[in-house]
């Protein structure tokens, strides 16, 4: 709407094709899906050069999330999660949080929509045709257009400088030979899959969000305390967590690149740093990073010789408290090579 009233006020000024650029680069839609045809009908059409992100994360955040690999993020949708964390003497604004089966009537919904008081949804809801569920009571329902907000979390991640870097919504692509009615290019980006080792050990491909779902649920459990927390009363929070060089190197292939970690005011006891190769969105392949002997804060990165100059190295560090909700902290060290 805001841009049909933009391009109605202004197309036929002097000044139009500077605005439509400007408003262009700078423009960023994200969207649960193409709910209705707003996207492919008007904006693709006038506006081609928007980036449009199809935060599609049904498994992860939504009703599917039964059939998504066994692990930490699937624990933070439990139950057992949900009501020792979220549902229980949480104050007012967590008492209308809604779970499956937990006597909720959502006003204005259809029966068959009533996940919360219709207990005939436990052996006929429309997921199960599909294989999604059973659920019990108090287990995580849905939120699945949420996704499309978790770009914007700046806890270290840098998928905001681009969207094929990752972060709390997920890895995306840019979507190749899409194009609109005119033949014109689209930006449009799409979710992509990254590797999950699963609580036995397993890795599988999954949705690239679901590796973060546990950080998020974890995120949430702690501002829940935060409602209920008393004057003066000590809450948790994330570690801080900063790279003494930053976060963009750079490295000649063959070299050993070392890098270290500052936590602000938590101590090395109280919060762990680990490291991680993020393999989906480097282009460098080969190269090992860990921690420096003797160290907790000290990682060194080893690039093969077989890296080749403008290729990137991207290395996710973390740091997580050691107690309470584990809240984390990320840096995205990315590596270019020279």
């Amino acid at each position: 709407r805001a841009l049909l009233d933009i391009q109605t006020k202004y197309e036929k000024t002097d000044d139009w094709n500077a605005l439509h650029s400007r408003l262009s680069k700078k423009i960023v839609l994200t969207a649960c899906g193409e709910q209705d045809d707003t996207y492919k009908n008007y904006i693709a059409e006038e506006w081609p050069d928007i980036q449009f992100v199809h935060c599609w994360q049904m498994g992860s955040y939504a009703y599917f999330w039964s059939q998504m690999p066994e692990g930490e993020s699937k624990a933070t949708l439990s139950a057992d999660f949900m009501k020792k964390n979220l549902l229980t003497d949480k104050g007012p604004l967590l008492a209308g949080y809604a779970t499956w089966y937990d006597g909720k009537h959502y006003e204005g919904e259809p029966d068959d929509m009533q996940f919360g008081s219709n207990l005939d949804l436990q052996k006929n809801w429309w997921g199960l045709n599909a294989g999604f569920g059973p659920y019990k009571q108090n287990d995580f329902l849905s939120e699945g257009d949420s996704p499309t907000y978790f770009l914007l979390f700046n806890w270290g991640l840098r998928t905001l400088e681009d969207f094929s870097y990752g972060g709390f919504s997920g890895r995306y692509a840019k979507a190749e030979g899409k194009v609109n009615s005119k033949g014109q290019t689209l930006s449009y980006w799409i979710p992509q899959e990254d590797a999950y080792t699963d609580a036995c050990g397993e890795t599988k491909r999954t949705e690239s969000m679901w590796r973060y779902v546990a950080d998020i649920q974890r995120d949430f459990a702690a501002r829940a305390d935060w409602c209920t927390a008393t004057p003066g009363q000590i809450v948790e929070r994330a570690p801080e967590l900063a790279i003494v060089k930053g976060t963009d190197l750079s490295a000649k292939s063959g070299e050993t690149l070392e890098f270290t970690c500052l936590i602000g005011e938590h101590s090395a006891a109280q919060v762990t740093v680990s490291s991680r190769i993020y393999e989906e969105a480097s282009s460098v392949r080969g190269a090992v990073v860990q921690k420096t002997p003797g160290s907790a804060l000290t990682f060194t990165a080893a690039i093969p010789d077989t890296a080749i100059s403008g290729q990137k190295l991207h290395v996710i560090v973390q740091a997580k408290n050691n107690q309470g909700h584990q809240l984390v902290h990320y840096q995205q060290v990315i590596i270019t090579i020279e």
